[in-house]
């Protein structure tokens, strides 16, 4: 399984032709019409350019520690300082993390 970047079909056939069985492309996906995000995050992430994006751990929710995960740097990321990577954040209320709560 390969991860990361696929936002192309080119890039999808390249990874299969390396060994992949498939790919995973979330965030492809996230800018969609069908997508629950909020239409602002939509727009900063076809907005955002590599260089406007961090790894850390902070939103590594339900991963084990030290996970890295790449985020477009905003003022969570700005406070964490140059610690980008072994945060030890208090958990976050549901709001902050994006659930929509129980479907009960």
């Amino acid at each position: 399984m390969a991860s990361g970047g696929f936002a192309t079909s080119a890039r999808l056939v390249a990874a299969l032709a390396l060994g992949a069985q498939g790919i995973d492309c979330g965030t492809a996906f996230l800018a969609t019409t069908e997508s629950f995000a909020h239409d602002d995050h939509k727009a900063r992430v076809l907005a955002a350019k590599a260089e406007d994006t961090v790894h850390n751990d902070i939103y590594a929710l339900n991963w084990p520690p030290n996970t890295p995960v790449r985020v477009i740097r905003n003022s969570v990321i700005g406070g964490l300082g140059p610690n980008l990577m072994g945060a030890t954040a208090p958990p976050l209320p549901s709001a902050a993390r994006g659930d929509r709560g129980s479907l009960e």
